[in-house]
C-alpha cells in the first residue's frame, strides 16, 4: 500500500495513490484480461454453436456460468477501490465513533491513525485473508473502503467484494444509528 493521495481521493470517490502504482496497474489489468476471455471465449462458444446447430443446453449453461465469472470479475476490480461515504458529525467525533466502532468489530485488525487518516491491518494467514481498511475523514464525512489481501497479503482480492460491501454496510448502519 503506497501513499494515499487526499484531495483526489476524496474528489474522485476512489482511492488514489501518490506513488506509480504499477503493480496494481498490473494486477488489476490482469483480472480485466481474464474477465474479457472469458466473456469472448463463451460468446464465441454460443455463437458457433447456434451457426452449426449444435448447441446443447449444457452448452449454453457452462458458458453463462462462465460469462457470469468474468462479469462478476469486473464488476469486482470496478469496486475494489471504490471509498464509500457515510455523513456524520464533526471530525473529532467521527474519528473517535469510528476507531470505537472498527476496533470493537474487526478484533484481529490493528487500527492507527496518521492525520485524517484512520488505517487497519490484518496480516494473510493460512486462514485468513489479510484486510486493509481506509478511513478517510473529510469535514463531517467519512470516507470507507475494506480491502481483502490474498497471496501472501499482497494483492488485493477481487473474490471478496461482498464480504467487503456487507461489512461497509453494517459500519455505515452502526454509525447513522
Amino acid at each position: 500500500m503506497g501513499q494515499i493521495d487526499l484531495h483526489k481521493s476524496i474528489r474522485t470517490r476512489k482511492l488514489n495513490f501518490n506513488d506509480s502504482s504499477f503493480w496494481r496497474l498490473i494486477e488489476h489489468g490482469f483480472f480485466y484480461f481474464v474477465a474479457t476471455m472469458f466473456i469472448s471465449f463463451s460468446t464465441k462458444d454460443i455463437w458457433e454453436g447456434l451457426t452449426t446447430d449444435n448447441l446443447s443446453i449444457g452448452r449454453i449453461t457452462f458458458d453463462l456460468l462462465i460469462i457470469s465469472i468474468g462479469v462478476w470479475l469486473i464488476y469486482s476490480v470496478v469496486h475494489l477501490d471504490k471509498l464509500t461515504v457515510i455523513k456524520g458529525t464533526d471530525k473529532e467525533t467521527n474519528k473517535n465513533l469510528m476507531y470505537d466502532l472498527l476496533t470493537g468489530m474487526f478484533t484481529d485488525t490493528k487500527f492507527f491513525f496518521i492525520d485524517d487518516q484512520l488505517f487497519g491491518t490484518r496480516q494473510w494467514t493460512i486462514r485468513k485473508p489479510g484486510k486493509e481498511i481506509t478511513v478517510i475523514f473529510n469535514d463531517s464525512d467519512i470516507l470507507i473502503n475494506i480491502t481483502h489481501k490474498v497471496r501472501f497479503g499482497d494483492m488485493d482480492s477481487p473474490f471478496h467484494v461482498l464480504t467487503n460491501q456487507a461489512d461497509i454496510k453494517e459500519i455505515k448502519k452502526r454509525v447513522e444509528n
